[in-house]
């Protein structure tokens, strides 16, 4: 009993700390690729902030490109435009990324809670982790109502 109890705290207190992380670090993007890695790897939660200063050579910015997300690092600066590369790449990215298309610059990663934030999100997660636990604790209450009640019935 007490290990079960003190897995479904630690699944809970995680899935806790990811909320109020993304509720007060910022809006978040789950690395899906490792072309970033060693810095970013697949699975990571990556918050995201504003840029608040000028986009320079060496940033790690992530972007819009045809409605994707993409987070790698800007390796030149041609007038307006980006020419970027993951780290894990050998060339870089056959497009240049313009100013207006950057979304913000990572400040925070998580490792592997996107994996966990992505199990959440699924069918089978939301049952696994949402449904039953809270079946489990409204069984666990209805005992204790019920012992409850057999105990002043008895008195």
């Amino acid at each position: 009993m007490f290990l079960k109890t003190m897995l479904f705290t630690i699944l809970i207190g995680g899935i806790l700390i990811i909320a109020a992380a993304l509720l007060f670090l910022g809006p978040a993007r789950i690395v899906v690729t490792d072309s970033m890695a060693p810095s970013l790897r697949a699975g990571d939660l990556v918050l995201l902030q504003p840029i608040r200063d000028m986009i320079t050579p060496g940033m790690v910015v992530t972007y819009d490109f045809q409605g994707k997300l993409i987070t790698h690092r800007v390796v030149e600066v041609v007038g307006d435009m980006l020419v970027t590369k993951g780290d894990n790449n050998q060339d870089v990215d056959p497009w240049q990324v313009s100013f207006s298309d950057v979304v913000g610059v990572p400040n925070v990663r998580i490792p592997y809670a996107g994996y966990l934030l992505e199990f959440v999100k699924s069918p089978v997660g939301f049952l696994v982790l949402i449904i039953l636990p809270a079946c489990w604790i409204i069984v666990i209450e209805a005992r204790k109502i019920a012992s409850n009640l057999r105990d002043s019935q008895a008195a």
